[in-house]
């Protein structure tokens, strides 16, 4: 539980979903191995084979840490993580993010959250592959078994229920796989851990949080970097006389808007 007095609980949950016609899969895959062969040349020479490369996993955790620790670093990193966001645009990729701020002092039902977020996720995939005249299908990072059953569950109620589908144009309950097998898993990763998070900290916590560990002070430079791109990145619409979609922030600490995110 998040408290005054013990800080240090990770403040944010974060969920992304990155929308991609499939005939872009392979050319974005082969572009993705190719930058991290650029700029992590050493954990790649570990394995034997180029297809191996996709299993070693660029964390955006590990980016987020090394980018407040040095400046040196930070260099490498943001190149990086640059070439990352071209290959989205290149690619016409688009993504939309969930992000809960936690309350002080109340328990967060974490698979309520998730499940929610999953929900957000496939309902602006469904108004993507409208306005696509497509249909898709949503492969998501594995959890435990459980969290899985849940989450597949809460998209089953969706598709199933009385009135009618909520979500015809996705086809099947989410497929779930590991990370270091899916090129577009790891870039979700990327925008969640290594952009979405440090941006969400810095704007929503540093006033209520300024002495939690996941609250830096040099989160500032990604966001003044990276929120001008992420707002063009985003999947945002127009509908019933508002703008869905995008990066949407339900921030139970102090009730700020998802505006700030991205300004």
């Amino acid at each position: 539980m998040l408290t005054a007095a013990n800080p240090h609980v990770q403040p944010a949950l974060i969920l992304s979903g990155v929308f991609l016609d499939h005939q872009n899969v392979r050319p974005i895959t082969n572009e993705f191995l190719l930058l991290k062969r650029k700029y992590f040349r050493r954990w790649c020479e570990r394995q034997r084979h180029d297809l191996e490369h996709i299993r070693v996993e660029i964390k955006g955790s590990e980016l987020r840490k090394e980018v407040r620790e040095s400046k040196k670093l930070r260099k490498h990193h943001f190149g990086f993580i640059d070439n990352v966001l071209e290959l989205i645009r290149q690619y016409s990729a688009v993504f939309v993010a969930h992000i809960w701020i936690k309350e002080l002092n109340q328990k967060m039902d974490g698979t309520a959250v998730y499940t929610t977020s999953v929900q957000f996720v496939c309902r602006h995939f469904q108004h993507y592959l409208e306005t696509h005249d497509d249909t898709g299908i949503l492969v998501a990072d594995y959890r435990t078994p459980e969290l899985n059953s849940d989450v597949s569950h809460s998209v089953f109620t969706q598709k199933y229920k009385a009135s009618g589908d909520a979500l015809p144009r996705i086809l099947e309950m989410p497929l779930f796989a590991h990370s270091d097998n899916h090129a577009l898993i790891q870039i979700s990763d990327l925008i969640c851990s290594a952009l979405l998070y440090p941006i969400a900290t810095q704007t929503y916590c540093s006033a209520t949080l300024p002495n939690s560990k996941h609250v830096h002070a040099e989160d500032a430079k990604t966001k003044e970097r990276y929120a001008p791109k992420l707002r063009t990145l985003q999947y945002r619409y127009y509908k019933e006389g508002g703008w869905k979609g995008g990066i949407s922030v339900d921030d139970k600490l102090n009730g700020w808007p998802s505006r700030l995110m991205v300004n």
